[in-house]
């Protein structure tokens, strides 16, 4: 290629590059025009879809544009999460972001693989709740309390299953924990995530299982289809207050999932603002407030400055808890 070819072709890509920042510029001077999308990165009818629906139903009110949530499971979160960091950085595709989002990217480099995505590649947008889990079996299964189940596990190394939202899953480090705190040992069946662990729970292809507390548990305990046994909360649940935390059974865990909104890193400055303004008044929405309380869902907000202080801390902590679970 000719010099002066060389540099026409540099001048036409660097014309469009600056094109399409400007294109951003622009757009983000009225965001937004359009719906935006809420990607939730797992099945419909687990926890985070109890969260993120219900918040979705009041954007119209607060960005002037309605919020359509899809879900693209797969990969313990792995599949929405990469969806969302090489989508467009325009603001109208947002990531309903969890916990995998620390785990996962220090997972593939401990074990050597290209992570999917990277904790580089989104911006916070701010968090919106944090909710518990709680230790569910079958109603009819013979253990009434979380002890007996230990006890049983413990006298029968390795003969039952537990189900997780997938391998390497922040509720697979949940039960890592719980495995090492009990002493036992418990076979591992992977899922994709809420919905079809509780599928597995009632069909008794697994002995034990988890659901996010309370929303996910409520309908299947009000029909008296599952029976919880304990709650990795630092305390009890109003909702369930019968049931104790794993705390007080003497097991030193706690395990919560938050749940925030995660935009690609590149969104414009004034897109990322307008959308953390919105998301302050969908939090502080009445009606969200209302469907969080029937849900039995705790809001707990904290701004996309301050999470990203917090997740910056908790990437540290748990790099260090992942080296030693990935030892093992």
């Amino acid at each position: 290629m000719s010099r002066p070819t060389r540099s026409l072709v540099g001048m036409i890509l660097a014309l469009t590059v600056a094109v399409g920042e400007s294109m951003l510029v622009a757009e983000g001077a009225d965001f937004p025009t359009k719906p935006i999308t809420l990607v939730v990165p797992f099945p419909p009818g687990g926890g985070t879809d109890t969260v993120g629906r219900p918040l979705a139903s009041v954007a119209h009110q607060h960005l002037g544009q309605p919020m359509v949530v899809i879900n693209k499971a797969g990969g313990s979160g792995a599949v929405g999460a990469q969806f969302v960091a090489n989508s467009r950085p325009d603001g109208y595709t947002i990531l309903h972001g969890l916990n995998a989002l620390t785990e996962l990217p220090q997972v593939d480099e401990l074990l050597g693989r290209k992570p999917a995505f990277r904790k580089e590649q989104f911006i916070p947008i701010g968090q919106v709740a944090v909710t518990p889990f709680a230790m569910m079996v079958n109603v009819e299964s013979r253990w009434k309390t979380f002890q007996e189940f230990v006890a049983e596990a413990k006298q029968k190394p390795d003969e039952f299953q537990y189900a997780s939202a997938g391998v390497y899953s922040t509720t697979h480090f949940m039960w890592e924990k719980i495995l090492r705190a009990t002493g036992i040992r418990v076979r591992h069946m992977p899922t994709t995530g809420g919905g079809p662990i509780m599928v597995a729970v009632l069909g008794n292809h697994v002995d034990i299982g988890h659901c996010v507390a309370p929303a996910v548990c409520a309908p299947q305990v009000e029909a008296r289809k599952v029976r919880l046994l304990a709650i990795t909360s630092e305390t009890r649940l109003p909702t369930y207050p019968d049931v104790p935390t794993l705390k007080e059974l003497g097991y030193d865990v706690t395990h919560s999932i938050w749940h925030t909104l995660m935009v690609p890193a590149g969104t414009p400055p004034d897109v990322v603002a307008r959308l953390r303004q919105g998301l302050k008044g969908m939090v502080e929405d009445e009606a969200f407030k209302s469907l969080m309380t029937k849900l039995g869902e705790r809001i707990q907000y904290m701004s996309g400055e301050n999470f990203e202080k917090y997740w910056d801390e908790e990437y540290r902590t748990m790099g260090t808890l992942l080296r030693q679970l990935i030892k093992k």
